[in-house]
């Protein structure tokens, strides 16, 4: 028995602390050009288009953000949402 709570509160400690380690979601319309360029996948000239789109008004969510810059691939939208970027708090599509 004391195996079990042992394990029990040694599991709920490393979930906490998984938790407590992400870090907060930063919202697309928001980001610096550093901070875009940062994400694998993401390289120059896509935030250059990312950042110009941007500038015509905030994306509105990630299919509006898809239809106004082109190049916006499976890779990029899965290395944006590793590094935990969101448009109105939503992850990007399939990638929750």
């Amino acid at each position: 028995m004391a195996c079990a709570t042992a394990w029990a509160a040694g599991a709920a400690g490393a979930a906490g602390a998984a938790g407590a380690a992400a870090p907060p979601a930063v919202d697309l319309n928001q980001a610096t050009r550093a901070e875009i360029e940062a994400v694998r996948g993401v390289g120059v000239e896509l935030t250059d288009r990312l950042l110009h789109a941007r500038l015509e008004g905030p994306f509105r969510d990630w299919p509006d953000l898809r239809r106004r810059v082109k190049g916006v691939s499976q890779r990029a939208l899965a290395g944006l949402n590793e590094a935990r970027f969101r448009i109105n708090g939503q992850a990007p599509p399939g990638q929750n």
